[in-house]
């Protein structure tokens, strides 16, 4: 069949990465908002394929009734995790003190919850489509299925692992966790898109510096999730944050500045390895500097929500443009 040709491989392989940066947005738009118990049940919303569009649709008891739905759910994870050893896991979501909180209907978090789930459905049908071109055109592309096969599962893991986020009324660990598996999924769907980067001759990318980016970009948006749960924890006890106020969030933002200061570095030797040129090692480096001023003003205003869904927006994106720029450069290591 003539429509089975490569370029619909490399057509949604293209759409599973952007599928999966609009995850982060949409995800940064969801904790910004507050969203994450919008829809307090899952795959559904409220018992509904689409979230009602007034409480009055409800029973009067619905936070009763769906908190109890979601408690089963939690009975069933604990004793899965029991099951697998994890006991010392078991006893943290047991432990949680919000984990029986009930939520009061609201119709705008709701269905930005729900168009967030969408778009995981989406992603997902895509990256399947990706993975579909790829067993029967691997020959003829010279396709290695291991990263396609990689970033179904991680897409297919980190949805599940979102269902448990939800059972779990958003678990302080298990978001992180929830944000990693969508950077790994980032990585391997990147490296099974065909595009490349293309390098001028005075241009000299370093291996080493390359990766060492990768890892220390990977590391600051793992770690400044976590931070972002402690500012949530602090902001559900009434504290209000301002730029003298970071001395609350511990060890973890010491660090997250640290990384800055190492990603900083690591971009400018990049930078001065192309050549000092206006390529994307410069436009990488523009962006970590714009995000350390993005930060210090969420601090500075107390997190207000359109800078916090920046703040995630500009980070996939920085992370996407080095893990680009990194895996060009390796086939140009490759093919000297």
């Amino acid at each position: 069949m003539r429509f089975l040709n490569g370029n619909l491989y490399k057509t949604f392989a293209g759409l599973s990465v952007i599928g999966v940066f609009g995850l982060f947005v949409l995800g940064g738009l969801v904790r910004s908002t507050g969203s994450g118990m919008g829809c307090p049940d899952w795959p559904l919303c409220y018992g509904k394929y689409a979230p009602p569009l007034s409480e009055d649709e409800l029973p009067e008891n619905y936070q009763e009734v769906f908190n109890q739905q979601r408690l089963v759910k939690v009975d069933n994870l604990v004793q899965l995790l029991n099951t697998l050893g994890m006991e010392r896991q078991a006893e943290l979501i047991l432990a949680s003190p919000y984990l029986r909180n009930g939520h009061k209907f609201s119709v705008v978090k709701a269905y930005i919850e729900y168009i967030n789930r969408l778009w995981g459905v989406l992603v997902g049908i895509f990256v399947l489509i990706m993975l579909f071109f790829a067993l029967i055109k691997r020959k003829e592309l010279g396709v290695k299925l291991f990263w396609p096969i990689f970033g179904f599962l991680m897409v297919l893991i980190n949805g599940w692992i979102g269902s448990k986020v939800v059972d779990s009324n958003l678990l302080g660990g298990l978001v992180t966790f929830h944000f990693f598996f969508a950077m790994v999924a980032l990585l391997a769907l990147i490296w099974s898109h065909p595009y490349r980067i293309t390098f001028e001759d005075a241009q000299k990318p370093k291996i080493w510096l390359s990766l060492g980016l990768s890892i220390s970009l990977f590391i600051q948006m793992l770690v400044g999730t976590w931070v972002r749960e402690l500012v949530d924890f602090q902001h559900a006890n009434g504290f209000v944050f301002d730029l003298h106020a970071y001395k609350i969030l511990g060890h973890s933002f010491s660090f997250h500045r640290l990384g800055f200061l190492v990603s900083l570095s690591l971009s400018f030797l990049q930078y001065r390895a192309m050549g000092y040129s206006r390529s994307i090692s410069f436009y990488i480096m523009v962006l970590i500097v714009f995000q350390a001023v993005n930060g210090s003003l969420n601090l500075f205003f107390d997190f207000p929500g359109f800078w916090q869904a920046s703040h995630i927006f500009f980070a996939a994106l920085v992370l996407s443009l080095q893990l680009y720029f990194f895996k060009s450069t390796l086939f140009l290591k490759k093919h000297d």
